[in-house]
């Protein structure tokens, strides 16, 4: 009997050494195993992305929850949890996730949003307090400040004045929360996994279990326990290995001016478009390019030089550059917009320089 071929690669695995593709992944004790193979330790491991076309990926009709540590979840919220003071939420990529209230800082609900804006050019905003009070956005425009005092399914209950004010769910477009101080969760040890999944939800924590048949395990910093399956993930990524990620770091100096100046504007009232560290454009939008969508990196407008003291501590930098989709794109025609030159100085002394990238390179 002829024998079968080789299963096609479902994977592709980037380490500190290269790229290589897998047909299956597993994940057990620090250590990755693609294909049954020799084990890779885990801080070794830069990122695993899908190479085939993902499950689960219809978004959750409902809201899209942003939490204290810049994870964001798109699910519907379903009641209240099994332990006091939580909400249940339902994704058909993250699956189910009990939530701390004090764990949120915004949610959103996309389809009552139109009066504010489209959701991505919100996040960043969402991902601050907001100043002085909780923040309810009501979908015919209105905003209500005060304090939260119940949010569910039924609808956020605001105290304003003395008086408490009732909102109806179907009414609610977003809530903005303040800091409640929650008991603060215990940094993760060893090895912190991020996955970007099939409906864009992002969610983190420490990696329990990637088993070989597919099955996820995340402790998520919050206390929620997340099971999901692999067929979800876009992406996982991981930190506090050997290396660290760019945009986990803050510059220590920074310069940003707009490349062209409107003739008759002075210089000074020209908007300038600030670097983002979210993994967003300057736009908002989710960092991508030639369609590849980015769970971590770095979003700038030319001219922007960014200043990093590293200390010496590290030996590489590795990266992807290029120019992002939301300016390569009209509508759904690739026109190359944009042309860019990237430049790395070590010390003040230029170590790369990438030549002229446009949307179309």
């Amino acid at each position: 009997a002829p024998e079968e071929p080789p299963p096609s690669p479902a994977w592709e695995i980037e380490t500190l050494t290269g790229r290589r593709a897998a047909a299956a992944v597993a994940i057990r004790d620090g250590a990755l195993a693609p294909d049954g193979e020799r084990r890779i330790p885990l801080a070794d491991v830069l990122a695993i992305r899908a190479l085939r076309p993902p499950e689960g990926s219809r978004r959750a009709p409902g809201a899209t929850a942003v939490l204290l540590n810049g994870d964001i979840l798109h699910a519907s919220l379903r009641g209240k949890g099994e332990a006091e003071g939580t909400l249940l939420w339902i994704s058909p990529a993250a699956g189910k996730a009990e939530l701390d209230l004090r764990e949120i800082r915004a949610v959103l609900f996309p389809e009552r949003l139109g009066r504010f804006g489209e959701e991505n050019a919100l996040l960043p905003q969402m991902r601050e307090p907001p100043e002085g009070e909780d923040e309810v956005w009501l979908a015919n425009g209105d905003r209500a400040k005060g304090l939260v005092e119940s949010f569910g399914p039924e609808g956020v209950s605001v105290r304003i004045r003395q008086r408490t004010h009732a909102f109806p769910l179907a009414e609610v477009a977003a809530v903005r929360l303040r800091e409640t101080a929650p008991a603060p969760a215990p940094a993760a040890e060893g090895v912190v996994a991020s996955f970007l999944l099939a409906d864009s939800s992002r969610v983190s924590g420490r990696l329990e279990v990637w088993d070989a048949e597919g099955a996820i395990a995340l402790a998520h910093p919050s206390g929620a326990a997340l099971s999901f399956r692999a067929g979800s993930v876009l992406e996982a990524s991981f930190r506090g290995g050997r290396y660290d990620f760019l945009s986990d770091l803050d510059p220590v100096e920074t310069e940003e001016r707009p490349f062209f100046l409107p003739e008759g504007m002075p210089p000074e009232e020209v908007p300038t478009w600030r670097f983002r560290k979210d993994a967003c454009s300057i736009a908002g939008t989710p960092l991508s390019l030639r369609g590849r969508a980015f769970s971590r990196g770095i979003g700038a407008h030319a001219y922007s030089s960014l200043v990093y003291d590293l200390g010496g501590r590290y030996e590489r930098f590795l990266a992807t550059i290029g120019v992002d989709d939301t300016a390569a794109r009209l509508g759904n025609e690739r026109v190359g917009h944009g042309s860019v030159v990237f430049r790395v100085f070590v010390d003040d002394r230029p170590v790369f320089e990438s030549g002229v990238h446009t949307g179309l390179t």
